[in-house]
C-alpha cells in the first residue's frame, strides 16, 4: 500500500538539451527525489513536463510514461 511503480520508455531519458546532454536516468531519479507528482496527471505529467523542458527541438523518439 502506498507504493508507486513508474515506467518510462527511452525517449524520456534520451531527451537531449541544447548541449547534447541526455536527461538520463539520473535526471529522472533527481526529479522523483526532489518533487511530488503533479496534482492532475501524477508522475507521468510531471516527468513529461520535465522531458519537454529539457529537450531542445522536436522529439527524436516516442516517450511514454506509465504510473501504477
Amino acid at each position: 500500500s502506498g507504493d508507486t511503480l513508474v515506467a518510462y520508455t527511452d525517449g524520456a531519458i534520451e531527451a537531449r538539451d541544447s548541449m547534447g546532454k541526455f536527461l538520463g536516468v539520473a535526471g529522472i531519479q533527481k526529479l522523483l527525489a526532489m518533487s511530488g507528482p503533479a496534482p492532475n496527471g501524477g508522475w507521468p505529467a510531471t516527468i513529461l513536463k520535465t522531458v519537454e523542458q529539457h529537450r531542445q527541438g522536436p522529439p527524436a523518439d516516442d516517450t511514454l510514461v506509465v504510473e501504477i
